[in-house]
């Protein structure tokens, strides 16, 4: 019986350790003290993450703002420009460039008139004897702009101007494409 009783013995403190094994144990949690300062550790590392956007989108815009400044080419990287005249007469039909040969053009064209009429202001493109019409104009205003993109063939550009103006700009660009 000492024998049974010495192995049952030895058997419950076999079951009673591995009991022990299984509970958990009591840990303390820290203090809510301890817990701010990982908080402010989060808020600090969110805080220069966003200053770092910031500064990233800010390079981005001021970059795209000087890049497109009014320093740079009229016609921008992807073109050539081909003329630029002044006329500083009074009415008539004046031609101001020479297209050689077939191209994409962009064509600006500024007016200023000493009086506000009701005359046109014609942008024409000619080819041999015909004239192609690119844009009219009324004067309602002291100054005139044209802004056009056309696709030209061999022939002129000209301007047909039937009331006196003051001062002019033309500029013709041939677009590479």
């Amino acid at each position: 019986m000492d024998r049974d009783q010495t192995g049952q013995e030895g058997a419950l403190v076999e079951v009673r350790m591995k009991i022990e094994h299984l509970e958990a144990e009591h840990q303390t949690r820290g203090s809510p003290a301890d817990r701010r300062s990982c908080f402010k550790c989060a808020f600090f590392l969110a805080s220069v993450m966003g200053l770092v956007i910031l500064v990233l989108v800010g390079g981005f815009f001021l970059h795209f703002f000087l890049s497109h400044s009014q320093d740079t080419q009229t016609c921008g990287d992807t073109a050539t420009i081909n003329v630029y005249a002044e006329l500083r007469n009074g009415q008539g039909r004046y031609d101001f460039f020479e297209v050689e040969k077939p191209a994409t053009y962009l064509i600006y064209a500024w007016l200023r008139f000493s009086d506000v009429t009701e005359d046109e202001v014609t942008l024409i493109h000619k080819l041999d004897n015909d004239d192609r019409t690119l844009k009219k104009k009324k004067i309602s205003e002291r100054e005139v702009f044209f802004l056009e993109k056309a696709i030209l063939t061999a022939g002129s550009l000209s301007i047909n101007i039937r009331s006196n103006y003051t001062n002019s700009s033309f500029f013709v660009c041939k677009l590479l494409t």
